[in-house]
């Protein structure tokens, strides 16, 4: 077990034993968490992130999460073009029925005005 301790500024220093073993050099991005009250320091070295790459990897016959979010998107924006056509039509129906109003008033008007 290695002490260190920590610094006004938050900072603690890292066992250079520790550093070999780990990779963990100048500008090595580190992650912080929080497990069963204990704070631990992951590094994101080479390594850690090759580990990492394949954890979203789908099994064998399993579905893709990425390609189902595209799925699920492509079938939203179907969706959502049914829904927009509906709502076109309805317009162009509402629209039409304004234009007649509007041409009664106006034949209207002229007839009263004649």
């Amino acid at each position: 077990m290695r002490r260190t301790v920590v610094n006004a500024r938050g900072q603690v220093t890292i066992p250079v034993e520790l550093r070999k073993q780990l990779e963990i050099k100048p500008g090595t991005r580190v992650t912080w968490f929080e497990e069963k009250g204990r704070l631990v320091l992951a590094p994101m070295t080479a390594q850690r992130m090759n580990e990492i790459r394949g954890f979203l990897k789908p099994k064998p016959g399993e579905h893709s999460a990425f390609e189902e979010s595209f799925k699920e998107r492509a079938r939203e924006r179907r969706r959502e073009d049914v829904k927009a056509a509906q709502y076109d039509a309805e317009f162009k129906k509402k629209t039409a029925k304004a234009k007649k109003i509007m041409k009664r008033y106006r034949n209207t008007l002229r007839a009263l005005a004649k």
